[in-house]
């Protein structure tokens, strides 16, 4: 294999949509960069943030980037989530922040307005209808601690990857209702 080009900065966590790449780049925040192979990657955006960006997620025209602290509230160790405008990927514009509480940044899944969150043992749904005020409207807790690090939401079920191996389905059928 040879690459065709290269990000010389930190990457996280990586998401293509369409000509773009959207890269989580710790301190450096979101980093957006044109591609269309063959031609290298050519940066064209950038978003700082009051966090270290960790992963991110893109839908529509709306970029979810989850990270940790310093920098977020007094606790080194919060888990947030940004919400970006990425309709113009050379001009991003972060629209809100969601608190996901202490522990590290959480993992991410978004599709028709509707965010999916998880960290820790905890998972919680949020509603971004309007993606400048978004509201938590379930939640579900798991049984025993799972370190809940990769998500992926398909056919009504979120399936959660956490550490030590283990592999928890949540119904999310009823996003309100989120069950274990």
């Amino acid at each position: 294999l040879l690459p065709v080009g290269a990000y010389g900065g930190t990457a996280n966590d990586v998401f293509v949509a369409g000509d773009h790449t959207y890269v989580a780049s710790e301190r450096s925040g979101l980093i957006v960069l044109a591609f269309s192979g063959p031609d290298p990657a050519v940066h064209i955006g950038r978003l700082e943030l009051p966090f270290l960006a960790v992963s991110v997620f893109v839908s529509g025209d709306l970029a979810y980037v989850s990270g940790t602290g310093p920098g977020w509230a007094s606790c080194d160790s919060v888990g947030v989530l940004a919400i970006v405008d990425v309709s113009d990927p050379s001009n991003p514009e972060h629209l809100s922040t969601y608190s996901a509480g202490e522990g590290g940044a959480p993992a991410v899944f978004a599709e028709s307005g509707i965010v999916y969150v998880a960290k820790g043992w905890s998972f919680s749904v949020l509603d971004v209808s309007d993606p400048k005020a978004p509201e938590e409207i379930g939640s579900a807790i798991a049984q025993s601690w799972s370190g809940f690090f990769a998500l992926q939401v398909v056919d009504g079920y979120a399936f959660v990857a956490g550490s030590k191996g283990t592999l928890t389905i949540i119904d999310v059928s009823d996003p309100g209702d989120p069950t274990i």
